[in-house]
């Protein structure tokens, strides 16, 4: 048809789109770097919201049980990372889930009700927090 513009290619953002996705993947990679935080120095072990064991992960290797829901759970810490070795658990996650060593990190056997959480000096979370 005569006289008809076609356009031809579609506009696919506008200039304020590109500059939020630009923040957006700043704020995205600025996250993956700071968190969750620096290297802990000890792992605590949670059942059912109760505090069970902690260990110092700057000392050397050793392998401590605690009971879970479902029965032992082996966990190794030392030389700063904790892991699950062993649980009772169907399926084994957590034991997949490999060794932890930031701050906040954890490993969870749902199963069992048990959570191991990596803590610093002052069995905080640390990481990045907003307020100083």
């Amino acid at each position: 048809m005569p006289g008809r513009l076609v356009k031809p290619f579609p506009r696919l953002a506008a200039p304020a789109d590109v500059l939020v996705l630009m923040a957006v993947l700043a704020a995205a990679g600025w996250s993956w770097f700071s968190s969750p935080g620096s290297d802990g120095s000890k792992a605590a072990v949670y059942v059912d919201g109760k505090r069970m064991a902690w260990w110092n992960l700057e000392g050397p290797r050793a392998v401590d049980t605690v009971e879970g829901a479902l029965g032992p759970v082996v966990v190794e810490h030392g030389q700063g990372s904790a892991r699950i070795l062993w649980a009772p658990c169907p399926h084994h996650l957590c034991m997949r889930a490999g060794s932890i060593h930031r701050t906040g990190a954890e490993l969870a056997c749902v199963p069992s009700h048990l959570v191991v959480v990596v803590e610093g000096t002052g069995g905080g979370e640390g990481g990045v927090d907003a307020i100083p």
